[in-house]
């Protein structure tokens, strides 16, 4: 229940935002920035590495042994120990970081008007946000990560560089996020017809409905890739069970969301503004298809999450013309996705679907 009213808060908040003036937008924006710090701050054995998490905040030593080569995501810790010794602090740190990098995520990439419609998405759709309460450092690193693809687009390119070396500070698998967006970034100088876009859809789907019954004979190329030297080691060593296919129904969950990439590629042309919406739009097509390749085994999968908050934009494009031009259908899909949502925090929810808080405790 507390997820659902998060995010009807939320989602209330950036609307007004979006509909009031300069000044006085910034009102719901604070409100909306101190709502994610104590709610996600204040998380308390969220999903399965909390504690994890909160022993190496409170012993300097035990993280610099953990996180030695990602100088940033260590220096956050150091510098939480400096403003108040207690390792809670670290986590409304990190969510004051997220949530900072976010707006400016958001800001950079779409009229105010449309920040509720993402936001929604990002917390509906992408799982982004509900798994960022277990995948503390990796999601911090893509959120980053993705803002500097986004000022990449935008041609502005020392930013750009800047942020894509913290996003890699903080978690080092960041570097094969990095390599893939520079690929994609120059895909998109190129123009990208919608055949391909259909093609690269169909094509991608296939590859998790595969592996589900071909699992055994895939090589396992990807995996030791992927984990080589870029700290994924651990899921492979002691965790035999690890690296395997998703089951079937997890995979059919994630592609009931095809038709509308299908339906959004069909009425592009009404979608996107400017040539830089069509640059959003085609990667994040890109974006959408790697995760769909990536669910084929378990470990994959992990990496497909660097792409879910760029893979989201076909949508909100398709959800802001639906607004306008056919508001029944846009509130249909929009009822779509929070239902699916609702049923994932409230039927047999685990580990980063259960919500509890450090202020529930006091209270107890």
């Amino acid at each position: 229940m507390a997820f659902i009213l998060f995010l009807l808060i939320s989602t209330l908040l950036l609307h007004l935002a979006g509909r009031l003036g300069e000044k006085s937008q910034y009102v719901p924006i604070v409100l909306f920035v101190i709502s994610w710090i104590l709610f996600v701050g204040g998380q308390y054995g969220v999903g399965t590495d909390y504690f994890s998490y909160l022993e190496k905040f409170s012993d300097i030593d035990s993280a610099e042994v953990a996180f030695s080569n990602e100088y940033v995501f260590l220096s956050i810790i150091k510098l939480s120990k400096d403003i108040w010794n207690n390792p809670q602090i670290t986590f409304f740190l990190l969510s004051l970081i997220f949530v900072t990098f976010l707006y400016i995520l958001m800001k950079e990439s779409m009229d105010k008007g449309d920040w509720w419609i993402y936001f929604f998405i990002f917390v509906t759709f992408s799982t982004a946000f509900n798994n960022q309460f277990n995948a503390i450092r990796q999601y911090l690193a893509i959120v980053i990560l993705s803002l500097a693809f986004i000022l990449l687009l935008r041609k502005k390119h020392l930013p750009a560089l800047l942020f894509f070396t913290i996003g890699f500070g903080i978690h080092k698998s960041g570097i094969i996020f990095i390599a893939i967006a520079l690929i994609l970034y120059l895909l998109s100088r190129c123009k990208i017809s919608n055949k391909i876009l259909y093609l690269l859809l169909i094509i991608s789907s296939l590859v998790p409905l595969l592996s589900s019954v071909y699992f055994d004979q895939i090589p396992f190329l990807i995996e030791q890739v992927i984990t080589l030297g870029l700290g994924y080691q651990r899921y492979l060593q002691g965790k035999a069970d690890y690296v395997m296919s998703l089951s079937p129904i997890n995979i059919y969950s994630k592609l009931i969301f095809l038709p509308f990439f299908m339906t959004a590629i069909y009425m592009r042309k009404r979608l996107v503004f400017n040539d830089f919406e069509n640059k959003l739009f085609s990667t994040g097509i890109f974006f959408y298809a790697l995760k769909l390749m990536c669910l084929a085994s378990s470990i994959t999968n992990r990496l497909g999450m660097s792409f879910e908050l760029l893979m989201i934009f076909p949508l909100v494009f398709l959800l802001r013309y639906l607004n306008t031009k056919s508001p029944t259908t846009s509130f249909l899909i929009f009822i779509f996705f929070a239902f699916l949502y609702i049923l994932k925090v409230t039927i047999s929810p685990e580990r980063e679907y259960i919500y509890d808080s450090i202020f529930f405790q006091n209270i107890i």
